[in-house]
């Protein structure tokens, strides 16, 4: 008896089985959900339809918001795009910004695709401010399960335990009324919905301890009387022209300079001019984002003069407009389930729950007041994870842009406009994704659903999304210093320019060691910096070579050893401020030879945690 109740439940088993992967599994894969679909809405005969109730709520008119609220729409949800101005053009419009910021991969293919690759092919790499809003409002305009509402601003969320059930909204004058949903996306450019729930977040360069440290805020303005004609080549003449003279213009005001000057024709014979930066702005600070616009207005009148003195097709321009707000391009950093850290960009790592690609530059010249450091490094591509754009804590809310789950470093890169768009396409399709299987997106993250996370990349790739395997070895990690580059890389001690060339042959001098030091101690543990620390190490801040005697010198003033000179190298190895390796290299050099860059890194790196006592995250 007990033998034939085993045989017949391994028979039910073998049948389950079977059920399971010839009709079940086969109905849970990609082409399930296109099936009988029109207008690629694979999921509107599977949503449950509720009156009161969105499907998908979006808000922020940026790129990213706008490209959101599209592919929601697009898959069959019923989708609200909550708009703070009276029309699409957002930060676009009202900061003088028609870019596109366009991330290529290593053989100059776009690697964001899908919607992006829409209005890229309508608008190209810079546009005017007016084609911008026609091609938009279209796309907008034709998805007939999108609703929009203007001059609208989010109050407050509608909380159910953790889980965001709602917003209510202010319309105007009208008393703020409530709109319910199943998936909420922010796509703010400060995260205002994210704030309101309380998802955990820092501020500017808030991981390096320099959370008042943020990159440079852009003042674009508009030219009117710029005679750029018809013809494109005369436009491209006159802007060359336009970009050779500014070459000689120096900045009025010393937190600006001029970098990546552009010249955008608009039309009627305008002109938008990009280029103005303002570093050292605290944006959290409305009083000194008001003195630094002020300047920067200033500024913008200067240059205006300027060309218009000096190139032809500018000499009866006169100033238009300055944007009505900075571009600001770093605020807040919400965290998320994964936090995307500056070396898996420049590592170009992949991820098996990627929802966009990535290869922008990464800028690290706002922790530089030298001018010896821009760029850190170029990621030829990187994945972004599904779980960057989950905020912790709060269930059916997603993020999308600059302010998503990653470091300040790696901002720079993930915050542009193009890749911000890839992102905001993929919340959409992530939001609806979840809502048919009746899964949060946080679920979607965990390793047990992976077979989730590969059909909404399918859906993805479906839509036109370009999210290939990502194969792409560092070529500096062959070198013996390189995993004290990624520490002295996640603090933003050191950069490797557009060619992620450390120049680790190149010979030492003396400050590099010493600003490696005092930097990477106060941003990894600032109560171990201290004024009377940095006056012991900033005599060394001198181009002369660095020899070992005169790197142990510096480690002596680091430790505070009150030691000779010439015994100074024997005594800091014998105190392990040198380790073994450390020791066994240098003992190849003569007294007078300098010590090479990758020496520099490890070194520093070593005695950072050690003399902090703490670890550098990479």
């Amino acid at each position: 008896m007990k033998k034939e109740f085993v045989f017949k439940l391994a028979l039910i088993l073998c049948i389950v089985l079977l059920v399971y992967r010839l009709g079940i599994k086969p109905m849970l894969g990609p082409d399930y959900y296109f099936e009988g679909a029109t207008n690629n809405e694979w999921a509107k005969s599977r949503l449950t339809k509720e009156q009161d109730r969105y499907d998908v709520i979006v808000v922020g008119e940026e790129p990213d918001g706008i490209a959101a609220a599209v592919s929601a729409a697009r898959a069959g949800a019923r989708t609200l795009l909550v708009a703070e101005g009276q029309d699409l053009g957002g930060s676009v419009s009202r900061c003088l910004y028609p870019e596109m910021e366009v991330s290529t991969g290593p053989n100059g293919e776009l690697l964001s695709r899908g919607i992006f690759g829409e209005m890229y092919d309508k608008l190209g790499e810079s546009f005017s401010i007016g084609k911008y809003k026609t091609v938009v409002n279209k796309l907008v305009g034709e998805e007939k399960n999108l609703e929009t509402v203007y001059g609208a601003a989010v109050v407050s969320p509608i909380m159910e335990n953790n889980s965001l059930q709602g917003v209510n909204i202010s319309l105007g004058r009208e008393k703020a009324r409530a709109y319910y949903g199943k998936r909420f996306i922010d796509a703010t450019r400060e995260g205002k919905l994210l704030l309101m729930c309380n998802v955990p977040y820092f501020t500017g360069s808030g991981d390096l301890n320099l959370n008042k440290v943020f990159m440079p805020v852009l003042l674009n303005f508009e030219l009117e009387g710029v005679n750029l004609g018809s013809n494109g080549n005369k436009a491209s003449a006159a802007k060359t022209q336009a970009l050779a003279a500014i070459k000689n213009y120096s900045p009025s005001h010393i937190h600006i300079k001029l970098n990546n000057f552009n010249i955008i024709k608009q039309e009627n014979n305008r002109a938008i001019v990009r280029g103005i930066e303002v570093s050292g702005v605290d944006v959290t600070d409305e009083k000194a984002v008001a003195a630094a616009y002020k300047e920067a207005a200033d500024e913008a009148r200067d240059i205006t003069a300027f060309l218009s003195g000096r190139v032809d097709a500018f000499k009866n321009c006169k100033l238009s407009k300055t944007a009505e707000a900075f571009y600001v391009r770093e605020n807040r950093h919400f965290l998320g389930e994964h936090v995307l850290s500056v070396n898996e960009l420049l590592e170009n790592k992949d991820f098996d729950d990627k929802i966009a690609l990535g290869s922008y530059p990464v800028e690290v010249g706002k922790l530089d007041d030298t001018g010896r450091m821009d760029v850190m490094g170029k990621p030829a591509m990187y994945g972004i994870p599904l779980g960057s754009i989950v905020p912790l804590k709060i269930d059916n809310l997603l993020m999308t842009g600059g302010k998503i789950s990653c470091s300040s470093l790696a901002s720079s890169s993930v915050g542009t406009v193009g890749t911000s768009i890839a992102t905001g396409e993929s919340a959409g399709v992530a939001a609806v994704y979840s809502i048919v299987n009746q899964v949060t997106p946080r679920d979607m993250v965990k390793k047990e659903d992976a077979q989730r996370v590969k059909e909404m990349q399918a859906l993805l790739k479906r839509q036109g999304m370009y999210l290939p395997k990502i194969d792409l070895k560092n070529p500096n990690a062959s070198n013996w210093s390189y995993p004290s580059v990624k520490k002295l890389n996640s603090l933003g001690l050191i950069a490797g320019g557009l060619k992620n060339d450390y120049q680790f042959d190149r010979k030492a001098r003396q400050e590099d060691l010493a600003i490696l030091l005092i930097n990477g101690v106060y941003r990894l543990a600032p109560d171990r910096y201290s004024l009377e620390l940095d006056s012991k190490i900033r005599p060394y801040f001198v181009k002369e070579k660095l020899t070992k005697g005169k790197a142990a010198e510096i480690l002596a003033a680091l430790y505070g050893l009150n030691i000779d000179k010439a015994g100074a190298y024997d005594r800091v190895c014998q105190l392990g401020y040198m380790d073994n390796q450390m020791q066994m290299k240098l003992a190849k050099l003569s007294e007078q030879e300098a010590l090479a860059m990758d020496d520099i890194f490890y070194l520093s790196a070593y005695n950072i945690e050690l003399f902090t006592g703490k670890k550098i995250p990479e």
